[in-house]
């Protein structure tokens, strides 16, 4: 693991993730029952969890994460789970939407590119008549009008990711 910041970790490997995980584990332990029992938020735990890198260890490389698989992300949850089961179910919608933001991203590139190759309506169809006409200015609006939805839809899940894990709120 190597630190890119103070506090923010980066993992790169299987191991260094699973390592990760059982020193995390190692960290919140001694609290676990407390904490069930209180049912406070465990906001100095969630913060922990947060600087120790695997939040984004199923990110993929193109995004600069590691792209583990998904067996390396459960063998990691496993372990946080076997001393916190709480904590290690916070995991869950954390990575759902995350998923859910790269699943869109490359679903809205190939919406627009099959719009752009075969529609006979909409804004590629638009797009394209425009640029046969040389309408150099309808083809840049239709371009920052695809941005601009794309951001929309971005922002839409990460509105949602935020109702669904309070401990990102910052």
């Amino acid at each position: 693991m190597t630190a890119v910041s103070p506090g923010a970790v980066v993992i790169g490997t299987a191991a260094e993730a699973i390592a990760a995980a059982r020193e995390y584990a190692t960290l919140i332990a001694a609290g676990a029952i407390r904490r069930d029992r209180s049912g406070a938020v465990p906001a100095a735990e969630l913060a922990a969890l947060d600087a120790s890198g695997l939040l984004a260890i199923t990110m993929p490389r193109e995004h600069g994460g590691p792209d583990l698989r998904a067996s390396v992300l459960a063998e990691a949850v496993r372990s946080i789970a076997a001393v916190d089961p709480a904590i290690a179910q916070v995991t869950q919608p954390h990575f759902l939407f995350v998923d859910m933001r790269i699943s869109m991203a490359g679903a809205w590139t190939s919406i627009v590119a099959a719009e752009l190759i075969a529609a006979t309506s909409g804004l590629g169809y638009l797009i394209m008549q425009a640029g046969d006409y040389l309408n150099t200015a309808l083809v840049f609006s239709g371009i920052i009008t695809i941005a601009i939805l794309g951001l929309a839809l971005d922002a839409c899940l990460r509105g949602v990711l935020l109702l669904a894990d309070p401990s990102r709120r910052r």
